[in-house]
């Protein structure tokens, strides 16, 4: 991808010092118990990217400049790190203080030049001279401008500490973009992009093009290698970045409280919307839990109307035509959770207005849709239908049925099917059992005169199954009389109603003072609730309000300039814990607070654990190499899931074991475990100290941890409750487990090289000792329960052999060895432990096509690996 700008822009010549973010913020993120890497000239260090941007602003209001960052709120834990910011704008059109979007730092590092390798980093010789790498830096950060700048008088725009960039990370376009300010959603791990380098990693590190650290960093994360520089200047005409080149431009948006769970008593609700510009019309989402919600934007379809969420919360229906149309129109499907799935649609020709239904009897699912949205005074509006197409996992299951055969009720059906509505433009309610008709809303119960208008738009039906004849909608307002039901005259759409079949109006509810109107009002799947658009005196649809049915209580979550048809969905699980004594803010919350990138992926499978935990045979744990290595699928005849986790080794294996395994998976049989050889070196016994550090300080862990992981008592709903608990989704990994990221290959003739100052260690140091000693006793506890643990040695680029490395991350060739030996001895000496070595010293068969980077196999070399593993683990178990 190619870059190029239409303006001109300032960024910092060094990193910002501790120094100056102390004169600034009057905050020292490094504490004074740090050993190396403390001083005023030395980079700020152990902040993430809201203390980054937070800096900017202050530093904006110091010299008198615009803030480039607005916001509602923010969360504080109490260590003092800021964990989210809610209703986040950036501004890049105000010239304040920022941080450099992916762009802009990467046109000034390569020094205005996109040769290829970049200047000053040709070589490690060359690069020693400008930049802090692990080769160079004795394993800490140094001073500013200790070493030499680039040609634009830059210091450490290579090495050092990683900077933080104002850019979600995600995909390049293909071709050439102007004024890019990177994707306009976050990934899965919520990484915004970090450059540079650290004195930490290894040379490679440093090319300008890299986008990460060795994992993922979410933008909560902080660590000592990462801290950032700012940049000034006004980017007009700015554009998100995308994959397909597109330059896709939609108003902004913006989530505008986070509490949204608590207003409802639900721990997961979602929703969806339309982001409407003068040329487009963009499906909008947002998924929130205790603690955290999530934002997505599609724009693959841009005419985008009446989106509607699956009972499940799985799916979104909508249309590409909207009410008062008639003629060819279709009805689409997508994954809620998914950017990347495209969408699929119903096979009818003309199909308006998707709404989900339930069959109470059969509980079988269905969208209901017409052929038609034409005007039900029309008098071609009789000769229009009303369809029931019966779904499945999100697809249409045979040919759709007719519901009505002489009019479309496009606004929906009762939960016990007797009631269908259409409300363009009168209120009508069909009784599906007695045939009968009603029209709502009509002298004298519309509490208007004899000549008042009986004209209204966006009824909702009821899914309330006690009350399935109430319907909700606006009207046009009784301006010029005073109303005998709100006791005042008022404007087209002020007030939001509720009449029954019988004809009696229930209940109305006043706009909020701020704004002039009602629009494109909902009810949510739980009756207590709606949802709808705000009118501000502008007559732009620019926020979404969730309403309280029964208080009249109000709540503004989504601000934007024109946002329509709104939907909301809520899980049921208030309703089950009535009684219940399980505290659903923490059950099962495994990414709250989240403090790095890991918990996401092991809330995930913790998420997939606690729906198959009585059932499963065997589990398969361990680091990134089980997660991409091992295909459940090709596991026969036994339930398995693939509970691999980047950056576990031995000590996490253990905990997981101990915590989950034993005490809640009854059927356990066999557990397959990566062996991680060069993580035994560690103090952790993992890749670092996310156990400790992270999940374990997450509410659902400590939850767990106050009763005992559930060894002794188990509430008679936890099963029910716990998978309902939010928690990260993640498209790209199947549903047993396995990452499905794409065939790559082993890296080439040169594979990457960890330089990490402890790569290398004997086996007679303290902390292999400690590890192993580990291992051992975990193998002894799973002898209790005759369970077999088997160690599987991942295969890695044979290119290994000509190194020093044993593998990427170390040790080296004769430690790497001889532990692979001491793990051989244990077959010998412990009849439930199992060795196998795939990775064989390099010489094995898993070719290129079925590698996915220098250390990990792809889907293809999962499934070879696997089924080579199946043969094995029925051979161990005796079958």
């Amino acid at each position: 991808m190619t870059c190029a700008f239409t303006y001109n822009y300032w960024i910092d010549t060094v990193e910002v010092t501790q120094k100056e973010y102390f004169e600034v913020t009057g905050k020292t993120p490094v504490s004074d118990t740090v050993k190396n890497g403390k001083g005023d000239n030395y980079p700020v260090f152990y902040v993430n990217w809201y203390d980054a941007i937070l800096f900017c602003n202050a530093k904006s209001k110091a010299a008198n400049l615009d803030t480039v960052y607005s916001y509602f709120s923010k969360d504080t834990l109490s260590t003092g790190l800021i964990n989210s910011i809610t209703g986040l704008i950036i501004h890049y059109d105000r010239n304040g203080y920022r941080l450099p979007t992916e762009a802009e730092w990467e046109y000034a590092a390569r020094e205005g030049s996109s040769s290829i390798p970049s200047p000053h980093l040709a070589n490690i010789s060359q690069a020693e001279f400008s930049a802090w790498f692990d080769l160079n830096s004795s394993n800490t950060v140094h001073t500013i401008a200790a070493l030499s700048s680039n040609s634009f008088g830059l210091y450490d725009m290579a090495g050092n500490v990683y900077e933080w960039t104002d850019d979600w990370k995600g995909p390049y376009s293909d071709g050439s973009i102007t004024n890019s300010i990177g994707a306009q959603n976050p990934d899965s791990y919520y990484e915004r992009t970090i450059k540079g380098g650290s004195f930490k990693h290894s040379f490679l590190y440093l090319r300008p093009s890299r986008r990460s650290g060795t994992y993922q960093i979410a933008l909560t994360v902080v660590a000592d290698f990462l801290g950032f520089r700012c940049a000034r200047g006004i980017i007009p005409d700015a554009v998100y970045c995308t994959a397909d080149t597109a330059s896709v431009v939609t108003n902004p948006w913006v989530v505008t409280s986070d509490t949204l769970n608590s207003f409802l008593g639900a721990s997961h609700a979602k929703v969806v919307f339309e982001n409407v510009t003068s040329t487009r019309r963009t499906l909008c989402a947002i998924d929130l839990s205790h603690g955290s919600y999530s934002t997505k934007e599609f724009t693959d379809i841009t005419n985008v109307n009446v989106p509607v969420i699956s009972p499940d919360g799985k799916f979104i229906a909508f249309c590409d035509r909207g009410e008062g149309l008639s003629g060819s129109a279709h009805v689409y499907i997508r994954y809620f959770d998914s950017l990347k799935a495209s969408s699929w649609k119903l096979a009818a020709d003309s199909a308006f207005v998707p709404r989900w239904w339930v069959d109470t009897i059969d509980k079988d699912t269905f969208i209901v849709y017409s052929n038609s949205c034409i005007d039900n005074q029309n008098s071609a509006w009789s000769s229009t239908k009303t369809f029931l197409q019966k779904m499945s996992g999100g697809l249409p299951v045979g040919d759709p049925a007719v519901l009505t055969g002489n009019g479309s009720f496009h606004d929906g059906i009762s939960p016990g099917g007797q009631y269908v509505a259409t409300g363009y433009t009168e209120c009508m309610m069909r009784d599906l059992t007695t045939g009968g008709y009603n029209q709502l809303f009509v002298y004298p119960y519309n509490g208007k005169s004899a000549t008042g208008s009986s004209q209204v738009c966006n009824v909702s039906i009821s899914n309330d199954p006690e009350h399935p004849d109430r319907c909700l909608f606006l009207d046009f307002g009784s301006q010029n009389q005073t109303s005998s039901l709100t006791l005042s005259s008022y404007g087209v759409h002020e007030y939001l109603f509720v009449s029954e079949f019988t004809g009696n109006t229930l209940a109305w509810y006043k706009c909020p003072s701020s704004e002039s109107s009602w629009d494109y009002p909902e009810w949510s799947n739980k009756s207590r609730f709606a949802i709808a658009s705000g009118v501000n005196y502008s007559g732009d649809a620019h926020a979404i309000y969730a309403i309280n049915l029964d208080n009249k209580a109000y709540m503004q979550i989504v601000e934007g300039t024109e946002l329509n048809h709104p939907y909301m969905w809520m899980d049921s699980i208030q309703d089950s814990v009535t009684n219940s004594t399980l505290s659903t803010d923490s059950l099962g919350i495994y990414n709250d607070p989240l403090l790095s990138s890991n918990q996401l992926g092991f809330s995930y499978k913790m998420h997939l654990f606690w729906k198959m935990h009585k059932t499963l045979d065997v589990v398969c744990i361990g680091s990134s190499q089980v997660l991409c290595g091992i295909d459940c699928n090709k596991i026969t005849n036994l339930n398995s899931l693939n509970m691999g986790i980047a950056a576990v080794g031995v000590k996490s294996c253990s905990n997981i074991v101990n915590d989950y395994i034993l005490t809640s998976c009854s059927n356990v049989k066999l557990i397959l475990m990566s062996s991680a050889v060069y993580w035994f070196g560690n103090s952790s016994g993992d890749a670092d100290n996310t156990w400790n550090d992270y999940i374990a300080k997450s509410k659902g862990y400590i939850y767990d941890v106050n009763h005992n992981f559930w060894r002794y008592s188990v509430p008679a709903n936890f099963d029910d409750l716990i998978v309902k608990a939010p928690y990260s989704d993640f498209p790209n990994f199947d549903s047993l487990g396995l990452c499905m990221d794409a065939c790559g290959s082993w890296g080439g003739d040169s594979p990457d090289l960890s330089q990490v100052s402890n790569w290398d260690w004997p086996i007679t140091d303290t902390n292999y000792l400690n590890n192993f000693n580990t291992l051992v006793q975990l193998i002894n506890e799973l002898a209790k329960s005759d369970i077999h643990l088997l160690m599987v040695n991942f295969p890695e680029s044979p290119a290994y052999k000509n190194t020093d490395h044993y593998t990427r991350n170390g040790p080296s060739w004769a430690t790497g060895t001889a532990v692979v030996e001491q793990l051989k001895n244990l077959e010998k000496s412990y009849s439930n432990f199992h060795f196998y070595d795939a990775y064989n010293g390099g010489n094995h068969d898993y070719a290129d096509s079925e590698a996915q980077n220098w250390n990990h196999l792809c889907p293809a070399g999962a499934a070879k690996l696997t089924t080579r593993l199946d043969t094995l683990i029925h051979s161990i178990l005796g079958h």
